[in-house]
């Protein structure tokens, strides 16, 4: 085979996939202009019942170790007399390890900055450079100033946005769907945008199966969100149940109300946004590969428990010669008369359970370290009260290096929301200040205890002051800069302020009159 022919076949291949992935979409969207909805839905993937399965897990009401069966009691001919309860004890290790997991991830808000190159930036930097010549036109003041506000326009669409997903408290809800997805499998956060009095809005809704949404998706070959289905309830005027479907497309959203059986109501509706206004996060379970052993610590810790109901007391034996004598259990006397040859004593253990108990120690250290959750104690806490944030990282490694893997997932999550906020602020929040296209907008992970800043700051400042680093790497290397550019830009036109501000005092001394 020729290398042409190569080349034509693969690109033939890709054509055929990509017609195969317009297809199914154009399939989809057919159903649902038809009021086909159910077979629509089935095209989409059902996340609701994995997370069904997850949740049994993550409840403790629905532990293994609840099913336990009561013990059967017989007498000594083996007649059936009753059944003794078992102790059942389920512990809450998905729910601790899910928290710990959310703490390292998100345990300080994401930060944003505005990352937006100015295109004429570096004939800023020339026409800066004539501002220091003694004789320069107003025409290079007008031009930089014209250039300043390309960047002054853009600060203010950051803010714009920034401000709305405040509003909005996005941190909160960004936790919110985290913690449903580490304990389900899934989770989204759907951005609605309505108006009140005239004027458009927007709130964010997490959406879980634990609140009673049902989630379907539609992704393309390449991971792309294609359509986007939530499912839920409401009651009519005649308080009775109805079901619904909310369907997102990039161009439409198609609003399903089932009118009985299969029999559906349909209000197509085109997207505003004309993006699909959901993150969706789908993961693992943050306990995923520890389930045999949970299951198996809380079934010997159950078993503990049945041990010293029944012999943790001290027993009391005696011979047979004495049983007649012993006082009743309503009585308060303590005396025991012995006759001759009788003997009392109490009988008790002297390790209880030990082996059951050195398997249980083991097995949650190693509940802990497989899902990488820190195993810290209270005392542990208490001892580590005052370190420092780089301490805590090292001592808490198995978190970060957890969150780090979930940031591959994550960081996705985050640009798409940068780009989905856009799309909602240049098409329905801020029509009326332009397009939010061009804006960059950069996110990054907080560390979750915090950096020593101080002692970050006083190093950079050091070594710069040692002429060991330039201002534009202090900038960038600062922990209290968000973009070293535009600090950059600021600096600069300070510097020219003042440049000008002293020639303007220089000149005005020259002239000064003497007497």
């Amino acid at each position: 085979m020729s290398f042409k022919e190569k080349i034509k076949g693969i690109f033939g291949a890709i054509a055929n996939e990509i017609n195969a992935a317009v297809g199914y979409q154009q399939t989809f969207t057919e159903l649902l202009d038809n009021n086909d909805v159910t077979r629509a839905i089935g095209l989409l993937e059902k996340r609701s019942d994995q997370a069904v399965k997850n949740l049994l897990e993550y409840n403790t009401k629905t532990h293994k170790v609840m099913n336990r069966p009561a013990k059967a009691i017989y007498d000594k001919n083996g007649d059936f007399i009753r059944n003794k309860e078992v102790n059942r004890v389920a512990i809450p290790y998905h729910k601790f390890i899910n928290e710990i997991a959310l703490v390292f991830m998100y345990g300080r808000p994401v930060l944003w900055s505005n990352a937006t190159p100015n295109p004429r930036a570096d004939e800023r930097r020339l026409l800066q450079e004539q501002l220091g010549q003694p004789e320069h036109s107003e025409e290079v003041e007008n031009t930089i100033a014209e250039i300043d506000a390309y960047s002054e326009m853009m600060d203010a669409k950051f803010q714009r946005l920034k401000d709305q997903l405040d509003d909005c408290r996005f941190d909160a809800h960004l936790r919110e769907a985290k913690r449903y997805a580490g304990c389900e499998g899934c989770s989204a956060m759907l951005f609605h945008t309505y108006q009140e009095d005239g004027e458009p809005r927007m709130l964010i809704r997490v959406l879980a199966k634990s609140k009673n949404d049902d989630i379907y998706t539609l992704f393309d070959q390449y991971n792309r969100l294609t359509a986007f289905a939530w499912g839920y309830t409401t009651l009519n005027a005649d308080n009775k149940s109805v079901y619904h479907y909310d369907i997102y497309t990039k161009e439409f959203v198609y609003y399903c109300q089932n009118v009985g059986g299969s029999r559906w109501e349909v209000d197509k509706k085109p997207n505003l946004v004309k993006k699909i206004p959901v993150i969706v996060f789908i993961q693992e379970v943050e306990w995923d590969g520890t389930q045999s052993i949970i299951e198996r610590i809380e079934d010997a810790y159950s078993r503990n428990a049945d041990s010293n109901d029944n012999f943790a007391d001290p027993a009391l034996v005696a011979t047979a010669d004495i049983i007649n004598t012993l006082p009743k259990q309503e009585e308060e006397s303590k005396l025991y008369v012995l006759k001759n040859g009788g003997d009392i004593k109490y009988l008790e253990r002297s390790n209880a359970n030990q082996a059951r108990q050195d398997e249980i120690d083991a097995l949650d250290e190693q509940a802990m370290s497989k899902s990488f959750t820190p195993n810290i104690t209270i005392e542990d806490l208490r001892g580590l009260a005052n370190a420092s944030g780089t301490t805590l990282e090292h001592v808490m490694m198995l978190g970060t290096i957890k969150a780090d893997m979930r940031k591959e997932t994550h960081d996705g999550y985050l640009s798409r929301t940068g780009n989905l906020m856009k799309a909602i602020m240049g098409n329905v929040l801020d029509v009326k200040g332009g397009s939010y296209e061009e804006l960059v907008i950069h996110h990054e992970f907080q560390p979750p205890f915090g950096d020593d800043v101080a002692i970050a700051v006083d190093r950079l400042m050091r070594q710069y002051g040692g002429g060991g680093m330039s201002l534009q790497t202090l900038l960038e290397k600062s922990p209290l800069i968000d973009n070293a550019d535009k600090e950059m830009e600021r600096i600069n036109k300070e510097k020219s302020k003042e440049d000008e501000r002293r020639k303007q005092a220089s000149l005005m001394d020259v002239f000064e009159p003497t007497l």
